[in-house]
């Protein structure tokens, strides 16, 4: 009796682990969809999207790997925010990623082959896992600022023209 007592305990033991162990397997391809979706979801937008942990890059886009010039969004994750930015707009910054939620605003960033190029920035603040989290996000600005100073020089030249028929 003793001895078919400790068989039934193991048996109904390796059922109650199956159990656990299937649903732990689903809980964990959940986990992975979602992860899955989410990367999609930032590697589908036009801005170069970081997460920042402390103002170290944790997680990137794809858009932020061909902006900044980068071959795989390895090489961008760990360098600190402000290693992207010009110098000059460092306490403009280092200002913004204190705050709660920022409006956009315009700065200068950093290639890695030393191109400097107008950006325009967003963040926000989170709190996971009691860390403050930032999600900041950078759009190219150059061929706007381009296009931006040939229409400039095409009024100029319009009222230069105007002046000459006057």
């Amino acid at each position: 009796i003793f001895i078919t007592v400790i068989i039934t305990f193991f048996i109904y033991r390796q059922y109650i682990l199956k159990k656990q162990n299937k649903i732990l397997l689903q809980t964990q391809k959940r986990l992975e969809e979602s992860v899955d979706e989410f990367e999609h979801l930032i590697n589908s937008t036009i801005e170069a999207i970081f997460v920042l942990d402390n103002g170290k890059c944790i997680e990137t886009n794809l858009e932020a790997v061909q902006l900044l010039g980068y071959q795989h969004k390895n090489e961008i994750i760990g360098i600190h925010a402000l290693d992207i930015i010009e110098p000059k707009f460092h306490s403009i910054v280092k200002k913004k990623l204190e705050e709660e939620s920022a409006e956009p605003y315009e700065i200068n960033a950093v290639k890695k082959d030393g191109t400097i190029f107008p950006v325009l920035i967003k963040g926000h603040n989170f709190i996971r896992k009691d860390k403050k989290i930032r999600v900041t996000a950078m759009i190219d600005l150059t061929e706007l600022k381009n296009k931006e100073r040939l229409i400039i020089e095409h009024s100029k030249m319009v009222a230069l023209g105007e002046m000459i028929g006057n």
